[in-house]
């Protein structure tokens, strides 16, 4: 029997965007799954919604929670989940039909996260115009291995992947923890972060025709919250400094570093305050 796949949905004001995320779930070429809709406190009518395809379809179940953030919803629904593998997928994103088909082929080959490929669509133009770039040219994807060795020094800089692209072992979850609810963003960072501190193996699936996760730019997105992503940014730091392995491995109490601050605020905004900004790190530099 194929291996089970729990679909984690965390929702919290995007029901505008769930019909679309759940057709995408139904449409999966890879069918032993099951999709945990997760409302997290939401206020909007999450609720009809996931009843809905609730009725339409036994392998969707819907799970209410008061409100605590989307790691606390995530959680929740690891906690919840009867599969032996995670995927998760924020509400207003999709998969590709053959997302979960292409990355099941890795199942059997002892890998703890089996990571996609991902495109952004803008929401106004529709999820067939692809787009490379994120938001301000943002692209974090690097094709991981299990043969790479240097995976903890680039986790230490950066998350190379969207939180929709990996499939996740659950045993890891048991190895490293879950998701840290401390964080409201860069949670997905932080939790790779110690998967690699726990030699976990990464390896990326490919780019089968219709394997990609499709990410959702539109303006309430949290990723175009700049200041959000700053403050987020600077939590995920002095957590960081808080953990004795991250200190221990990387170094982490010399952070905040004033220059490398600089250089992850600079990816939140236009070109214009990018020159100040290099002004910027030229002075912390002397």
């Amino acid at each position: 029997m194929k291996v089970l796949v729990s679909i984690i949905i965390p929702c919290y004001n995007q029901a505008q965007y769930l019909d679309e995320c759940l057709k995408s779930i139904l449409d999966q070429t890879y069918e032993n799954w099951e999709c945990l809709i997760i409302n997290d406190g939401s206020p909007d009518h999450t609720e009809k919604i996931a009843k809905k395809w609730v009725k339409r379809d036994k392998r969707f179940k819907y799970l209410y929670k008061e409100n605590g953030g989307t790691s606390s919803a995530k959680n929740f629904g690891i906690k919840a989940a009867l599969g032996n593998y995670i995927q998760i997928l924020d509400s207003d994103d999709l998969l590709e039909k053959d997302k979960i088909f292409a990355q099941a082929t890795y199942f059997d080959n002892d890998i703890d996260l089996i990571i996609s490929g991902y495109r952004y669509f803008e929401s106004k133009d529709g999820r067939d115009a692809k787009k490379i770039f994120g938001r301000q040219n943002f692209l974090p994807e690097v094709c991981l291995t299990v043969q790479d060795t240097d995976i903890l020094n680039l986790f230490s800089v950066k998350n190379p992947f969207v939180i929709s692209a990996p499939i996740y072992k659950k045993s890891i979850f048991e190895k490293v923890g879950l998701f840290d609810e401390r964080l409201s963003a860069l949670e997905d960072w932080e939790l790779h972060l110690r998967c690699a501190l726990h030699n976990m193996k990464f390896q990326h699936s490919g780019y089968l025709k219709n394997s990609l996760c499709l990410i959702r730019l539109h303006e309430n997105s949290a990723m175009r919250n700049n200041q959000k992503m700053q403050k987020s940014y600077i939590n995920f730091v002095e957590i960081c400094n808080l953990n004795p392995l991250y200190v221990e491995k990387l170094g982490f109490r010399k952070l905040p570093d004033q220059k490398r601050l600089l250089n992850y605020i600079s990816l939140f905004f236009p070109p214009i305050i990018n020159v100040v900004l290099n002004k910027i790190k030229t002075h912390v530099k002397k």
